[in-house]
């Protein structure tokens, strides 16, 4: 039962909330539709807890940023081939007009 509850307790802008239960909107003083957003517990959260959330954040954090990385690195990787495919591309154009000009070179003599 107790690792239930902690794992429907969510952390809502420095607060405890229940994921699920309506949070009235302050800004209008509009209540939400039942079954909506989260409500807010008055509660003190014990630093084990926020620790692990904050890990876990900065986890996520990490990895996004890791794979941010791996994607420009690819990124790169891919416009380094395009330029040496275009390199290639222009060696074998000018390869092709020595070629033709040999060709015609021995063909006149």
């Amino acid at each position: 039962m107790e690792a239930k509850l902690l794992y429907e307790l969510i952390w809502v802008q420095g607060k405890v909330a229940v994921k699920g239960i309506p949070l009235p909107d302050i800004d209008s003083g509009k209540e939400p539709d039942e079954g909506e957003g989260t409500f807010g517990l008055e509660c003190h959260v014990p630093a084990s807890i926020r620790n692990i959330q904050l890990s876990q954040q900065n986890a996520i954090t990490s990895h996004r940023q890791e794979k941010e990385a791996e994607k420009e690195s690819r990124q790169e990787m891919y416009r380094d081939c395009e330029r040496i495919a275009s390199g290639n591309r222009d060696l074998e154009r000018t390869i092709a007009a020595m070629l033709n000009d040999l060709h015609q070179k021995l063909t006149e003599s």
